[in-house]
């Protein structure tokens, strides 16, 4: 039961570090999709830029419409500069969670990413119930704490048995030969030779043979050591009944909360992608308006920065969306099975 316990315990530090490792790599997943996007918004904010100062130039337009484009441009710098820095750190924690982190050979290599940011999001309705109860089934930390229910009832039926009278009876039986040469005590007798083959003849011909008998009878009167052994385990029974029950109503817990969040990130990546259409339709019309003289800079350079912030949303609840699955799959203790890892 013991090693059992132990098996289990291990696979909830294998869980643990998994889930680690697969946060560090959505982290990276992240901060490259966030140079993207800020990436983007500086190619725009750049246009501006230029259009304004050709603007400046030919006179079409004041001077001090010059002060927003470029606070806009170096806005934008200012944010690549950072999220590039994110990435870096995003990349030594990576690399120290895949162990590359002290192999020269490996450290400087270039880390390519895989998986898509863009997920194909499962609309499948979720039974909660029912994966409640598959991580009653599955979390090893809950069957760990059964195994050791079972290891209790053991310690109780033990300490039961020492309290009882114990009645033993035991039998032994030996034989034994004598070997080597004989001298009769009788005056002038010549001595009789013999060696190890009468020794062996006589043993196995049980020519002297032993019986022994022994009855004993243990009676535990006022064991209080028994006793303190027996209230000790019951105690330690009930203990981890309590353990168990307090357990499975967080599991229960872990298991809803999990399956909110992930219904949330579904909900909330569609409406950040509908977000960032619109978006990209508004920067397009005011393109429009501005280059017809209806609107100023200022409204074009808003509709650019909402743009910027639709995109860093999206990559936001998409990543989000991610780690809600691994989330629920933790919580559901079936992610070594569903990232295909066998535990020898």
């Amino acid at each position: 039961a013991q090693r059992r316990a132990a098996d289990f315990a291990f696979r909830s530090q294998v869980i643990g570090m998994l889930s680690s490792a697969e946060n560090a790599y959505w982290d990276l997943v992240s901060a490259r999709e966030h140079v993207k996007v800020q990436q983007q918004s500086l190619d725009l904010a750049d246009q501006a830029l230029k259009r304004s100062r050709r603007e400046v130039e030919l006179g079409a337009t004041s001077p001090l419409e010059i002060f927003q484009p470029e606070q806009q441009y170096a806005t934008a710098k200012l944010n690549l500069a950072q999220v590039e820095f994110q990435v870096r750190q995003a990349e030594d924690i990576l690399r120290r969670q895949i162990g590359m982190d002290l192999v020269p050979d490996l450290r400087n290599l270039p880390i390519v990413l895989t998986e898509s940011v863009t997920p194909q999001i499962d609309e499948t309705p979720i039974d909660r119930d029912k994966l409640v109860d598959l991580a009653l089934q599955s979390r090893p930390d809950l069957v760990n704490i059964r195994v050791a229910g079972e290891v209790n009832n053991l310690q109780i039926r033990s300490a039961v048995e020492s309290l009882k009278p114990q009645l033993n009876l035991s039998a032994s039986y030996t034989t034994s030969g004598i070997g080597g040469d004989y001298y009769p005590t009788t005056a002038g007798a010549s001595p009789v030779p013999g060696g190890i083959t009468d020794a062996f003849g006589q043993m196995f011909g049980f020519g002297y043979p032993s019986w022994q008998f022994s009855l004993s009878l243990n009676l535990p009167l006022r064991d209080r050591a028994g006793a303190a052994n027996l209230a000790d385990s019951v105690a330690g029974k009930r203990i981890n009944l309590l353990t168990q029950r307090t357990t499975e109503q967080q599991i229960r817990q872990d298991v809803l909360t999990a399956v909110t969040q992930l219904e949330s990130s579904r909900a909330s990546v569609k409406l950040a992608q509908i977000a960032v259409d619109y978006a990209v339709k508004r920067v397009d019309a005011d393109q429009q308006r501005y280059d017809l003289g209806v609107i100023t800079v200022f409204f074009l350079l808003s509709s650019q920065t909402d743009l910027t912030t639709a995109r860093s949303n999206l990559v936001d609840q998409t990543v989000q969306y991610r780690r809600n699955v691994l989330n629920l799959q933790q919580r559901l203790g079936t992610l070594l099975a569903d990232k295909g890892i066998v535990l020898q």
